[in-house]
């Protein structure tokens, strides 16, 4: 039988250990980057859809201005955009100034708008001009 160095065995068992502690703290430190990473780009998605939904019901709304414009007794509609699956419900109330109120819903989540224009008759022409709009908290 071969008789066994005591000494090779526990040179092998410090590298073994220190193999395994080398690997879980670098194991760590990639998934902590990976968590920074994936947090950055939620963010980044969060600001990109609050921009793109703010500019549908900013269109939406404009939309409901230049038809209101078109025809006085005009009270508000639904728009779809297929493309987004979004839909947009415009509801026009008060008088001068007239409140447009603005429902926007895409992926289960809404959102209201309102904004108020003020509308002014040349001859057979209308004019709207807006007063205010922005996000209902």
């Amino acid at each position: 039988m071969e008789n066994q160095n005591p000494m090779k065995n526990k040179k092998g068992s410090v590298a073994l250990i220190s193999m395994l502690v080398i690997s879980a703290t670098l194991v760590l430190i990639v998934l902590g980057i990976s968590e920074t990473n994936i947090s950055n780009n939620y963010s980044y998605l969060n600001t990109n859809s609050d921009q793109l939904i703010y500019n549908f019901a900013e269109s939406c709304f404009e939309d409901a201005v230049k038809r209101f414009e078109e025809d006085p007794t005009f009270d508000g509609s639904t728009t779809t955009f297929s493309s987004t699956e979004s839909t947009c419900i415009s509801d026009i109330s008060g008088s001068d100034p007239y409140t447009i109120s603005i429902e926007l819903t895409t992926n289960n989540y809404t959102q209201y708008f309102e904004g108020e224009i003020s509308l002014t008759s040349v001859g057979e022409a209308n004019n709207a001009e807006l007063l205010n709009w922005g996000e209902i908290e």
